[in-house]
């Protein structure tokens, strides 16, 4: 759901690497902020990534790993919260 949630470093459980944890979503637990490129890759989580693009004829974000990887690098010794918007299915 749409709002403000404090986060923390965490583990992501299908992949073992780090990743962002969201907490105290409402009805929810283990979201995460981890890499992944097309939509059947998550089940209520968030994926960063730096461009759109198509992966096994799917509408696809791409470099994701990268990102998350740049936003752990900035993340890394901060307290901080995650604003989630809604802004549509597949991006802008």
């Amino acid at each position: 759901p749409e709002g403000t949630y404090p986060g923390r470093i965490g583990r992501y459980n299908a992949g073992g690497y780090r990743c962002v944890e969201l907490l105290e979503v409402p009805g929810r637990t283990l979201i995460k902020i981890h890499g992944a490129n097309r939509v059947d890759q998550l089940q209520g989580c968030i994926a960063p990534g730096f461009r759109w693009g198509v992966q096994k004829d799917q509408r696809a974000l791409l470099q994701s790993r990268a990102a998350l990887e740049e936003l752990l690098e900035r993340l890394r010794t901060h307290d901080f919260e995650v604003r989630v918007r809604y802004r549509g299915r597949f991006g802008p």
